[in-house]
Parts: structure tokens; sequence; C-alpha cells
């Protein structure tokens, strides 16, 4: 009897949803995810690739395959670790990386088969799997770490790293919903606002541009009732209006 899983499409769906749900709870906007520049996106699309691939190709050496997909998609999360929830992501990539690496494939417990209804307890002994997934045998290493969480409402077996990560994917979504674009002054405008005491500076790869401590009055003229003011970050919370004449 051969037996091939399912891609896991169904969970990544729900999660992906949930994510939308639970970020315009936090008044959050789907538009910000669209401005959103994520490091070595090449990398994700390597891990989507070879997953894919692995669950709905018949490709050589499938467990290769699906270690390169998993290496992939950790080295991603981590390079991305700003982004709240990447680090929940790249824990359950991990997760599911060390069997794999161990074994060669994903070990699957058998009554885990039994238990989501994809099997029979009869045809237990002809199930062939298909794909980086072997069954779990007594030589097998990390075998907690495969697919031993039934979800029969899928028809999957599911690993403790696919729960962590389908978790990190609705955190990922829904803060990534909470990012506000930054407002930036024009190049332009930069020497005019330097002639009234702005000054320009880096902030990491980024220029910004600050008001010094001590503001240039028109008439160089010093006013009693002026205090020292707070530095202004253009483009942060607080914002600074240019002087007009």
């Amino acid at each position: 009897m051969a037996f091939a899983p399912l891609a896991p499409f169904a969970p990544i769906g729900i999660a992906v949803i949930l994510g939308f749900i639970v970020g315009r709870f936090r008044r959050g906007r789907v538009v910000a995810i669209a401005g959103t520049r994520l490091r070595l996106s090449w990398l994700f699309a390597i891990a989507v690739g070879c997953g894919i691939a692995v669950d709905l190709v018949d490709v050589p050496e499938p467990g290769t395959v699906a270690l390169v997909g998993l290496g992939a998609g950790l080295v991603f999360s981590l390079r991305n670790f700003q982004v709240t929830g990447m680090m929940v992501i790249a824990i359950g990539v991990a997760t599911n990386l060390l069997p794999v690496a161990l074994n060669g494939a994903t070990p699957v417990r058998t009554e885990a088969l039994v238990d989501a209804g994809l099997v029979s307890p009869a045809d237990v002994d002809r199930v062939l799997l298909e794909g980086a997934r072997e069954l779990t045998t007594d030589a097998t290493y990390l075998p907690w770490l495969g697919d031993v969480v039934p979800v029969a409402v899928f028809d999957q077996v599911m690993s403790f790293g696919d729960l962590i990560i389908l978790s990190g994917l609705v955190s990922v979504i829904s803060n990534l919903m909470l990012r506000r674009r930054t407002r930036r002054v024009p190049p332009s405008a930069i020497p005019s606002l330097e002639a009234f005491g702005w000054r320009e500076f880096d902030v990491g790869n980024d220029t910004m541009v600050e008001v010094v401590h001590d503001l240039r009055s028109l008439d160089d003229s010093p006013d009693p009732h002026s205090a020292q003011r707070e530095p202004v970050l253009a483009g942060s919370s607080k914002s600074a209006s240019p002087v007009q004449d």
C-alpha cells in the first residue's frame, strides 16, 4: 500500500488567515506588509520550492532536497530575526531539520497515521511512505521530533516543529501589519533646513535629520523664554515642520 501525505497547504492557509485576523484586531493594515523588505528573500523561495518538490514531485534524493529546503528556511528566518515572530519560525525549522539531518528523512510514527485516520490498523504493515518520510524504527534518531501529532481534520500527521512554524507565521503576519511607513525629509530640503540649525546624520543605513538643541533664531538674539529643545528625528513619532519666511 502506497501512502503519500498531503502537503500542509491547509494548515498554512489557516495560519495566514489567522495572522491577518489577529493583525486587524490589533488595528494593523494589510498594505503595511507590501512595503516590507526581507533579507535574502531568494532563500525563502528555495525553501518553498524544495518543500513543494518533496511533497508533490517524485524527485531523486528527496531527503537531500528536504534538507536543503530546511537549511535555506533556517538561514532566511535567522537573517530576518528583527521581524517579530521570525525567531519562532527559526526554532520550528531547526526542530524539523535535526531529525532529517540525522536520519535522512522525517520519521513518521505509525500510531499517528492510525490516529489520524490515514490507514487502518490492519494495513500498518503495508504502508509505504513517499517523499522525504520514513516509518519510525528502533534505529531512528530523535523519533519524537518527527511527524508524531495526528491531525485528523486535515488528514495529516504533523511534527512539533510544524506547529511551532505555524504559530510563528501567525505572529510574523500580524506584526508586519503593525509596521508604519517612515516619513523622510526630501534631500532637496536638507540645505534649507540646515540654515535654521538642522543637521544631517546617519542612522544605520538611512539618513535622518535632527534638530540641534540650540536652534538659531532669525535675528540671532537670545530668547530668555525659550528652553533647550529635545532633539527630534524626522520620521519618528515626533515630527518637526520646516520654518517658513
